[in-house]
């Protein structure tokens, strides 16, 4: 398991390198140490020697631990330090930036495992709203957004989960709620007070009840049916689905963007310390509410956390300097433009705005004549012809204002000509947003990359550019808005585009671990038209093997040692054997299909659970193909889990009850795939958090591909000369 190691001065160097052989006993591979502070057991200006690649983080440890888990793409944060360098509330920000970046963070005893987050519906926007505790004003700002949603003929749908929600999820259409209809509820002996009743009630669309059990350190509930409610809402085909959190618990639902409301009354030491950071960095926007309010503990506003808590790149107006936003002339709202006396002394986020009258519904609308925060939101952006498909929120969303107003009228007609491209072609914001995409920014950040890329040419006022001219402004936004990360991945695969070989991209995994939604994904992004599932294969030999002749192709690879044609051995593993088995089998065609690539110089990526590293061949091809096999893995027990739920949600005919029963074998599998995996220096990839683990497989596929394009391999090179051939593009197999 890669890890990344918190180390502190206040330990002398061998106890140090004596923890971490101990870790690497226990099958921790710490592959860097992290120096978050202390000087005591260390000498002036040096690093200790531990063993492994040391970095000193102390001057900004937040910063410096999300930059490391992106260059490293650790499988877990072992936290090796202690009082008094890293105190409670400086240890629980660091998990907070590590669990917001899906991965786990251990220490001595404990361990914070990222929430388990369904896959959001494919097609809607989510909003999704939550708080930092019960009656913070959710309701109102959940409610306020689907009223402007439904302004716009989006059709939005809100779905609150509760305590007192109801045991199935109930749908309560728009204007089927009324006082009469509650007051009959309460005659029936039913409970009408629930919170998907009160949105439809106030806001008169289309809502949702669901419930929730318990609430995690960071917000997730214990139990839920919320994923079974918003396959509901999103088979309605919405516009918008709007997704209230339940007192302190988040919706289990990932989400397009996020909004955190906070009363003014709030402890401080809930959003600085315990898992508020965890929350915060998972907010796009939040809002202060009640500040008016004339409870005791108002004088909290002041109190959130410093601006040098990044992580996501989400930011609250953290820029000093920058004007907050007016409020909008609504009685309840102030402005706050001083900086927070509360912060500390290096912050620079400022808070924005507040409101007073969470429930007064009107205090939340925009002055006619002022522009609406909203105009530029998910369901304006559908509408437009692309969808928003953010899962983690990119930290621009406060510069949407400004890009409308840069853009005035005359410059949006303005045409843009790519002139050394045949015919002049036009740029086009959706071409370049699905090349951005290659660097393993999600279509939603690809499109504002490319909304931006614009603006900047229709600023110099000029009618034509050039491609390289185009790439140049490309990679300038790029990494200002998605960081130095994105922005190398696409000038290397500007520099590999035009490779001599196909790509093979074998991803291999156990049942529910998420190979096929990885899979289509990452074809989508790097132009790759052929994907194929070793399920298909096996299930094309079943139709050529009996069940008699090869009794292990009919069953499912975690049955496997229910079809052994003889008895195993008292040492041996008969699951294991059995999958062995059917993977020898399957793995005939997986070669034949990596044989077919390499001769007809066509890209594939190949899936399934029978991608099982030291049964596929690649060597033999690697002068005419570029292959990446990887593994996918979740160790977490019941986060690997509840995909068996959600794939059923998803696909009826693959029942979750089915795999339930199943999953000791399935969780015996994984761990003989990941040993194999170890044993052939394939990477394993955890799949915490879908955008995460898209952009770790992208860093792969990228360094794989720059280092053959670097040093091409001298046999390739002398067998293309020799046999004459034209050129290909590997992605269509056509000639150039």
């Amino acid at each position: 398991m890669r890890a990344i190691a918190l180390i502190d001065g206040e330990h002398y160097p061998p106890v140090t390198r004596w923890a971490l052989e101990v870790a690497r006993s226990r099958g921790v591979e710490v592959v860097v140490a992290l120096v978050v502070g202390g000087v005591e057991k260390l000498l002036p200006g040096d690093l200790p020697d531990v063993g492994v690649p040391v970095r000193s983080v102390a001057d900004d440890r937040p910063e410096g631990l999300r930059a490391a888990i992106a260059e490293w793409r650790p499988e877990v944060v072992l936290d090796l330090s202690d009082e008094p360098v890293l105190g409670y509330r400086e240890r629980m920000e660091l998990a907070s930036v590590s669990l917001v970046l899906g991965v786990p963070y251990q220490g001595a005893d404990f361990r914070l495992d990222p929430p388990v987050a369904e896959p959001a519906p494919l097609g809607v926007p989510v909003l999704a709203v939550y708080g930092t505790g019960k009656r913070t004003g959710k309701t109102a700002i959940a409610g306020e957004a689907a009223r402007r949603a439904a302004r716009r003929d989006l059709a939005p749908i809100v779905i609150a989960m509760g305590r007192g929600g109801p045991p199935a999820p109930q749908v309560a259409e728009a204007g089927s709620v009324t006082l009469a209809s509650l007051i009959a509820l309460v005659q029936a002996g039913e409970h009408a007070a629930s919170d998907y009743l009160e949105d439809a009630l106030t806001t008169g669309v289309t809502t949702i009840g669901a419930r929730r059990a318990a609430g995690g350190l960071a917000g997730a509930p214990y139990v839920t049916n919320v994923a079974e409610a918003v396959a509901i809402g999103a088979a309605r085909h919405p516009g918008l689905l709007v997704l209230e959190g339940s007192g302190a618990a988040l919706p289990p639902v990932a989400w397009d963007a996020g909004i955190l409301v906070v009363p003014a009354t709030c402890p401080p030491e809930y959003i600085r310390g315990y898992l508020g950071p965890y929350r915060l960095l998972r907010a796009d926007l939040a809002v202060v509410t009640m500040s008016a309010s004339p409870v005791p503990g108002s004088e909290n506003l002041s109190a959130p956390p410093g601006g040098r808590i990044r992580g996501s790149d989400r930011r609250v107006e953290r820029e000093a300097g920058r004007p907050g936003r007016s409020g909008r002339g609504s009685r309840g709202r102030r402005e706050v433009r001083r900086a927070p006396h509360g912060a500390e002394g290096g912050s620079r986020r400022r808070c924005v705005s507040a409101c007073g009258r969470p429930r007064g519904r009107r205090g939340l609308r925009g002055q006619p004549g002022r522009s609406d925060r909203w105009s530029d939101g998910p369901g304006n952006r559908l509408r437009r012809g692309h969808r928003s498909g953010d899962r983690q929120g990119d930290g621009t969303r406060e510069r949407t204002l400004e890009r409308d107003r840069r853009m005035s009228e005359r410059t949006r007609t303005t045409q843009i000509v790519i002139s050394d491209r045949e015919s002049g072609l036009p740029f086009s914001k959706g071409l370049l947003a699905s090349q951005v995409m290659v660097t393993g920014l999600s279509p939603y950040r690809a499109y504002q990359v490319a909304e931006e890329v614009e603006i900047r040419l229709l600023e110099r006022r000029r009618a034509s550019v050039t491609s390289a001219e185009l790439a140049e402004v490309a990679i300038e936004v790029i990494g200002e808005v998605a960081g130095e990360r994105y922005a190398t991945n696409f000038v290397r695969w500007r520099e590999i585009e035009n490779l001599d070989v196909p790509l093979v991209i074998l991803i291999g995994g156990v049942t529910g671990v998420g190979k096929s939604t990885i899979a289509t994904q990452l074809a989508a992004r790097l132009g790759i038209v052929r994907v194929v599932a070793t399920d298909a294969i096996r299930e094309v030999m079943r139709a050529m093997l009996s069940s008699e002749l090869m009794p292990t192709l009919h069953v499912s690879s975690f049955q496997a040692d229910k079809a052994l044609r003889e008895p195993p051995t008292k040492m041996a593993d008969a699951l294991t054997l059995g999958f062995r088995e059917q993977t020898a089998a399957v793995s005939v065609g997986i070669n034949a299909l990596i044989e077919r690539a390499a001769a007809e110089g066509t890209s594939i990526v190949i899936e399934g659970a029978h991608i099982v590293p030291g049964f596929f061949e690649t060597d033999a091809h690697a002068d005419r193909i570029l292959a990446v096999p990887f593994v996918v893995g979740v160790d977490d027990e019941d986060r690997h889990r509840s995909h068996f739920a959600a794939r059923e949600n998803a696909v009826a005919a693959r029942p979750a009850t089915r795999y339930v029963e199943g999953f000791e074998g399935i969780r015996r599998l994984q761990r003989y795939v990941k040993s194999q995996a170890l044993a052939h220096g394939v990477p394993v990839i955890p799949n915490y958090s879908f955008d995460q683990s898209i952009a770790a497989v992208i860093d792969l596929v990228m360094e794989r591909a720059t280092a053959r394009a670097v040093a091409p391999l001298a046999a390739g090179a002398v067998g293309a000369a020799g046999r004459n051939e034209q050129p290909t593009n590997p992605k269509e197999g056509k000639t150039a």
